[in-house]
């Protein structure tokens, strides 16, 4: 496709233009005031057309129905003859031009017909036979609506565009064909980047493609020139207006002239409109005009230019010595030849007929219904602006890096009888074709002239370039329609005919990357900290991912980004300043990130420097300050892993902070300690627990020895004694399948035995109807022989609960699991939630005498045991693990019937580190 190439910078204007004294052009003469009768059309809008010596147009408004007319103007009588009357029915407010096919005239209304969304007619050239050929619709993608515009025919068939209908009601561009009354639709506007919206207009054929534009649309919602092959293929947009120094919402119908399209835009910032020129094979958009609205030029173009000779001619609905728009010429110079008076306001085309100009105007005349008008053509096409380079400041432009500016002032001068009205300095990668690698800016934004009155010298320095490369420097010049290139020497003078060639060159280098990148991982901050050295003139950029070896797609160039903003190609962008030192704070442990380092230069990017930085490259089990607990526990409780002294009791509950990471308690919780709780029962027989037959009862360390399936995972907010907890989780959708969730471990158990499974438990409002707490046994090839179920669904709310199995172990018996079980998780319309912690195993022994049952606090990913003897003095304890750091002990006086001793009972428990 063509690439998108635009003019950059404000037209600067230097001295005051040269308006031509006017010569004789003849006179101004209104051949026809509308409105004269009811019969008569009224406020004509569009363009007259020339056919065996009459000339034909439509009036939106007026006739005996205020529907528009159709009517025809004798060049050599002045006469008017209004043939065809408009009405509902067959169509009304016409408000393009003609179309001559086939011995008729075809034509569009915006309104009227069946649908009031307008028709596309035709009628013989005396008014008669009129017929409807397609009537158009609204909220049919297949047709359009409300035409704002002609028709023009290629090869039999006629192409035209609407002003809403196709897909997205913004307006389409069709196919009709007069034989077949086939009609098609060839292109629904979109609006927004890339594409335009809501048409006017006439298209316009060159080497078989059509082209056109639109008053809205774009990437600035300000309108788009583009083309379409007449098959409905290969749209593109060959310019999309800013409304800044181009204009904006271009109007009319495009101008063509061999390779180049003229047309005209609505008033921008800054300008009271604008006349322009687009390259359709290389999308190049020349400014040629800038409207000011003052008394000696227009304002507000609305409608097509046209070619005679060497010089343009239209006109501006405002502006002029009466502020009711002028017809002007544009060819050497830029010429006012009528300012329009009493009404005025044209809105339409003008058509040349011999030696004069005819049009139409849309409130002037006797009645301010609007005029048909001729006018005199002029002979003198105005003065050449010749261009010449004279020197480079310092011998050529020299070398900077990518986005620099180039501060090099080139000297052009023009010839002393002709001001141009733009001049231009630019920069491209082809010597020889002002192609779409080539960007232009006005020059005189530099202050200040050189030379004298007769002899001035623009001056000016280039801008920042977008690749790097060897570019070729040159000036140019616009006068009228003409552009006028500097010779490749200097001193060389270049006219209207002379080609771009470009002799002077600058190299632009590319940026160099940062170097001495370095990354590492903070353990006391959890972050990580980054480094590297720039070029001392050019920011930095990092960029961040996660993985070994992430997809990271370089920033774009001439796009800026921002720290702490996320992008799915170049991934979370970290930093963007000066060089030097800085910290990434937004890391995950146990996580390998990617960083690249880029030099950025007003949006330009140097090629990337790698640096991985790992956030385990520490053993969290390690002990770094040497003081006899692990890394990971200091961070956890104090935040850091220096300065932590061990052997201190920090809450004052008569345990070491050594004494409490032994037994999984909290340092800094007076309540939180391992201490033992007895309780006497007095009757002839008890229960005795055994230990806890679980690992990682209260899911400390992650799943650990746990199995989970479906949504089942740990947290660490869902807790009831400490940081982590199993969570079971479902979300309700209509129609779909409930989910499930499943956590369970599995012991070496004894047939015979009695276990006891204990579970803690707290779900949400609403959750699911069968959830189950099991206790399972299996033999030894893992065959299920029995299996107990508690239902957990009639559990309370929002409050932690504790349920509790207990049966024996089958014949065959070598597991026992234990198994939370979720399969409806989910209540209608609402998800589901369901909470367990601190679970339990147990063997079960039933003894004659009194009850003795031991308590104590329960701690994560620590091992349990508990130590019992029977004395009536004094033992020595087996120790039963080397490991063994921190202990508990309670002794009881077992007694008979009558309160006489029997014996003495001492209980241990304690905690070792695997």
């Amino acid at each position: 496709m063509n690439a998108f190439k635009q003019v950059t910078g404000m037209l600067a204007w230097v001295g005051v233009l040269l308006l031509c004294t006017a010569p004789a052009y003849g006179d101004y003469s209104i051949v026809h005031s509308f409105g004269v009768s009811a019969d008569d059309g009224q406020w004509p809008s569009s363009k007259l057309i020339a056919q065996d010596s009459l000339l034909y147009g439509m009036t939106p408004y007026g006739g005996v129905s205020n529907c528009g007319s159709f009517f025809s103007v004798n060049t050599n009588s002045g006469a008017l003859s209004v043939l065809y009357r408009f009405s509902e029915e067959s169509g009304r407010i016409p408000l393009g031009a003609l179309c001559f096919y086939n011995n008729r005239f075809y034509g569009m209304t915006s309104r009227g017909g069946s649908n009031d969304l307008g028709v596309i007619f035709s009628l013989q050239t005396n008014g008669t036979d009129y017929a409807i050929e397609h009537t158009f619709a609204e909220g049919d993608a297949a047709n359009g609506a409300f035409p704002w515009g002609g028709l023009v025919e290629n090869g039999g068939l006629l192409y035209g565009m609407t002003y809403r209908g196709g897909v997205s009601n913004f307006g389409t561009i069709m196919r009709f064909n007069p034989t077949t009354k086939a009609y098609t639709n060839l292109h629904s506007f979109a609006g927004g980047v890339g594409d335009g919206k809501y048409p006017q207009g006439d298209l316009v054929f060159v080497s078989g493609r059509l082209y056109g534009m639109t008053p809205q649309g774009g990437a600035h919602g300000c309108g788009v020139i583009f083309g379409i092959d007449s098959d409905g293929t290969d749209f593109e947009t060959l310019y999309e207006f800013t409304g800044q120094w181009d204009g904006s919402n271009p109007s009319g119908s495009l101008l063509s002239d061999g390779d180049l399209l003229y047309g005209m835009s609505r008033p921008g910032s800054g300008n009271a409109g604008t006349l322009w020129s687009v390259n359709h094979l290389t999308s190049c958009f020349s400014l040629l005009r800038t409207f000011t609205g003052a008394v000696d030029d227009g304002a507000d173009p609305y409608g097509t230019l046209i070619k005679h000779g060497d010089s343009l001619y239209g006109m501006t609905r405002f502006g002029g010595a009466n502020s009711q728009g002028v017809i002007f010429r544009i060819g050497g110079s830029y010429t006012n030849l009528h300012h329009f008076a009493n009404g005025g306001e044209p809105y339409g085309d003008l058509l040349v007929v011999g030696g004069e100009l005819y049009g139409m105007a849309f409130n002037e005349g006797a009645n301010f219904a609007g005029s048909a008008f001729k006018m005199d053509l002029p002979t003198d096409d105005g003065a050449e602006a010749w261009c010449a380079m004279t020197y480079i400041e310092n011998e050529g432009m020299g070398t900077t890096l990518l986005g620099d500016i180039n501060q090099r002032i080139a000297y052009v001068q023009h010839n002393s009888n002709a001001v141009p009205d733009a001049a231009y300095i630019g920069y491209g990668l082809t010597q020889d074709e002002d192609d779409d690698t080539w960007t232009w800016q006005a020059m005189g934004q530099r202050p200040g002239f050189y030379g004298d009155d007769n002899n001035l010298e623009y001056t000016g320095t280039l801008g920042q370039a977008t690749a790097t490369g060897t570019y070729y420097v040159a000036a140019k010049f616009v006068k009228g329609i003409h552009v006028y290139y500097t010779k490749a020497s200097f001193n060389d003078w270049g006219n209207w005919d002379t080609p771009l060639y470009g002799g002077q060159t600058w190299t632009v280098s590319p940026l160099s990357a940062p170097t001495a990148v370095a990354g590492s991982y903070a353990t006391s901050s959890n972050t990580v900290m980054l480094s590297c050295t720039g070029d001392g003139a050019h920011w930095v950029n990092v960029f961040r991912k996660e993985g070994e070896a992430p997809v990271m797609v370089a920033p774009v160039e001439g796009t800026p980004y921002s720290a702490g903003t996320d992008y799915p190609d170049q991934g979370r962008c970290v930093y963007a300043g000066e060089a030097g030192a800085f910290v990434d704070t937004n890391v995950v442990s146990n996580t390998t990130y990617r960083y690249v380092f880029y030099t950025e230069n007003w949006s330009y990017y140097s090629a990337g420097t790698i640096k991985d930085v790992l956030t385990d490259d520490y053993d969290p089990n390690g002990d770094d300050s040497g003081n006899g607990v692990p890394n990971w526990w200091e961070l956890q409780y104090f935040g850091t892993t220096t300065g932590v002294v061990a052997g201190v009791d920090s809450d004052g509950d008569g345990m070491l902070d050594s004494q409490e990471y032994v037994a999984g308690t909290d340092p800094l919780d007076e309540e939180d300690a391992l201490v033992m709780a007895s309780v006497f029962t007095a009757g002839t027989g008890g229960t005795e627990y055994g230990v806890n037959l679980l690992t990682n009862p209260g899911f400390e360390s992650g799943t650990g020895s746990w199995t989970f399936e479906g949504n089942a995972k740990v947290e660490t907010w869902a807790s009831r004694t400490d940081s982590n907890g199993a969570i079971l989780s479902g979300q309700w959708v209509s129609g779909g399948v409930h989910d499930f969730a499943t956590i369970k471990q599995q012991v070496a158990a004894t047939p015979g035995q009695e276990y006891r499974a204990v579970g803690h438990f707290k779900r949400e409002t609403e959750w699911g109807r069968s959830t189950a707490l099991k206790l399972v046994f299996l033999n030894a090839s893992q065959a299920e022989l029995a299996e107990t179920t508690h239902s957990l669904t009639g559990l309370n709310a929002g409050t932690w609960q504790e349920v509790m199995i207990s049966t024996s172990a089958p014949s065959g018996t070598a597991y026992a699991r234990i198994v939370v079980q979720a399969t409806d998780i989910q209540e209608w319309n609402a998800d589901g939630t369901f909470y367990v912690d601190d679970m339990m195993l147990q063997t079960v022994t039933t003894q004659d005498g009194d009850t003795f049952s031991l308590s104590w606090t329960m701690k994560t990913n620590r091992i349990y045991w508990v130590d019992s003897s029977i004395c009536l003095t004094p033992v020595d304890w087996v120790n039963l693990a080397t490991n063994l750091s921190v202990a508990s002990e309670q002794s009881h006086t077992v007694v008979d019937s009558n309160m006489q001793q029997i014996e003495t009972r001492k209980y241990r428990v304690g905690v070792r580190i695997p």
